[in-house]
Formats: structure tokens, sequence, C-alpha cells
């Protein structure tokens, strides 16, 4: 910039010592002197500039070419590596196939539950006998091509799976009967089989319906068929099921002069009537309170029948354990309507021990 100051101050001066004849062609020179003097730092601040950016643009390109190669490399590790442990594998899949010989004895199939469905337990009110007691997850075991089944709960215990949860059983092994779930009870040095109600866990369920005898049905959902529970009765010593009815009211048996019928009943596995409620025997039209002569109102066979269910809430509760009539295929009732209230309870099918 010097120099620029220094060649203007001399222009001016020669201008002015050659008069002002010359005036107009030196301002012209100084002009054309200035705009070369500016296009030299121009030109040489562009090719500057543009030498910055091609070397910056060589070094992105050169990074990327890095990363880029530096990325393949390592995909090409790990697919490699995918395909290794795919090789191991199957070579050890292989080897276990060909050797392995499962043990008949221990090997029932078992169903591990996971965090979104835990086993199922029921939530009918506790009995005496106390078979379902603090269920925990079932152990896992081995898988085979050919899964060995047990007939029972008991049989699965008996070969030494003492732990409650989700088992699957066959209760005629090899007959024409499909394996079916059940849970088992490993408690009291025995493994209790018990057939679960679909609905169990939205028990007691509200009875609704009019006074007519009957009016109230419910048909239970069991897992299995009844030709599947049937087996499993039979191979079994003891099989039981319980049933409550809660009332306000609400008459249970007793009989209705008007339709001529008993206002509640129950129909067996094989569609058989039965007047009579758990803990009484088969068509007794009576509950455990009537057998026992226990019942609040004396003279009544069921504390939901007497005068006494009227004024304040009675139940009536047990255990069906005729083996001939169970499971319970369906239960009727009347007599809930208006003011009066019911609920039903019903619990699932439970077996043990083996019949010889």
């Amino acid at each position: 910039m010097l120099l620029i100051y220094k060649s203007v101050l001399l222009l001016v001066a020669t201008t002015l010592s050659e008069g002002k004849g010359k005036v107009n062609v030196n301002i012209i020179e100084i002009s054309n002197t200035q705009r070369n003097i500016m296009r030299n730092m121009i030109g040489r601040y562009n090719s500057s500039s543009l030498n910055a950016s091609k070397h910056i643009q060589s070094k992105l390109v050169s990074v990327e070419n890095t990363v880029t190669l530096h990325r393949q490399h390592k995909m090409d590790q790990i697919q490699k590596l995918i395909e290794d442990t795919a090789t191991e594998i199957e070579a050890i899949d292989h080897q276990e196939t060909s050797t392995q010989t499962p043990d008949i004895k221990t090997s029932p199939v078992v169903t591990t539950p996971t965090k979104s469905k835990e086993p199922i337990v029921s939530t009918r009110a506790p009995s005496t006998s106390q078979i379902m007691t603090s269920p925990t997850i079932t152990r896992p075991v081995a898988r085979f091509q050919n899964p060995i089944y047990f007939r029972s709960c008991q049989e699965i215990y008996k070969e030494g799976f003492d732990i409650s949860g989700m088992y699957i059983i066959d209760a005629d092994l090899e007959g024409e009967l499909e394996p079916f779930f059940v849970y088992c009870s490993m408690s009291y040095e025995q493994g209790v089989t018990l057939v679960l109600v679909g609905e169990e866990l939205e028990m007691p369920l509200t009875v609704n319906g009019d006074n007519r005898p009957g009016s109230y049905v419910y048909e239970p959902t069991y897992e299995p068929t009844f030709q599947q529970m049937t087996a499993l009765v039979n191979i079994s010593n003891s099989c039981q099921q319980y049933i409550q009815y809660n009332c306000q009211g609400s008459k249970l048996l007793a009989y209705n002069q008007r339709y001529r019928k008993h206002r509640g009943w129950l129909v067996s596995r094989d569609d058989e009537v039965l007047i009579n409620w758990g803990g009484a025997p088969i068509n007794s039209k009576s509950c455990e309170c009537g057998v026992t002569d226990s019942c609040i109102t004396t003279g009544t066979k069921c504390n939901c029948d007497g005068p006494s269910s009227v004024d304040a809430d009675q139940t009536d509760a047990g255990y069906i354990t005729d083996t001939s009539v169970l499971p319970i295929k369906r239960v009727y009732l009347g007599d809930a309507a208006g003011s009066k209230q019911a609920f039903l309870t019903l619990g699932g099918l439970e077996c043990a021990g083996r019949n010889n």
C-alpha cells in the first residue's frame, strides 16, 4: 500500500510541474495504474483462496475415503464373525442330534412362562386342602424331537420335578386323545393336577336373570375337552371341584311351587341334572350345611334357602367330589331379580393320586 501512495504522489507532483494541459492524461494513467495494482492484489487473493479451497476439499475427500474403507473393513469382519458363529452352531446342533439319547424319566414337557404371561393362579376361596400354594416358575428342560409325556402331575412329581407351574400331560398316553395343558401344584409330597377354568380370574361372577328357576346359565370354559378331562379323572385316585354361592335374598336350591322346579341345579359332564351343591351327595337336594345340620336357619338345607338370607349375606360353598359327574359342565341358577343379589364362584378340576 505504501508503494501505491508513493506512486500516486509522484504522479501528482509530475502532473503539477508539467502544466495544466497534461492533467487529464496523468489522471487516466493514475487510474489505470490503480486498477492494475488492484487486479494483481485481487488475483493473488483469489488464487490463494482457490488453492486453499482445493486443499480443504482434497482433505475432506481423503478423510471420507479413509472412513469408508474403515467402515467396510469392520463390516467385513463382523460378517465373517457371524458366518463363523453360524457354522459352529450348525456343527454343534448336528453333533447333538447324532449323539443325543433322551432319558424318558427326566423329560416331561414343561412350558416356561414369559414376562408378559405369568403362571395362572386360582382365585377361588381358600380351601382346607390348600392345593394352590405359592406357585413358582417351572424350570426349563431339554427339548426333544419326540417329547415324553406323563399322564398326570403326580407322575411328573415322582420323577423329581417338584416346582409348581404349567405342564403338558397326556392322560391316555398313546391313545387317541391329544396332550393338554394343566397346572401342577407340587406340594404336600404329591403332584396335584389342576385343569383351570378360563374365567377363574374373573370370579366371582354376578348372577343375572329373573326369578324363574334356571334363568341364569353359566357354562365354564375349560382348555381341554371333556374327553381329555374324563381320562384324567379315570386315572386319578380322587378329584374335586370347588363351588360357592354368595347370596342376599336369593334362593339357591329351594323348590319353586309356581314353576314346579328347583331354583338351581348343576349339569354333569354327561349332561346329567344334579340337584345338590358343593359338599353334599349327588342329588341330595342339599348343600353341605344341610348334610352336617349346620345351616344358619334350622330345618333348611342351604344357608341361601333360609329366611335369614334376606337380611344378611349368606354363603354356601364346598367341594363336589363324586368323580362320576366331574367336571361340572353347566350351572343353572334363578331367583336373582330386583334387589336380590347373588355371586357364583366355580374352581377348576383338581385331581390327585393314581387309580390302580
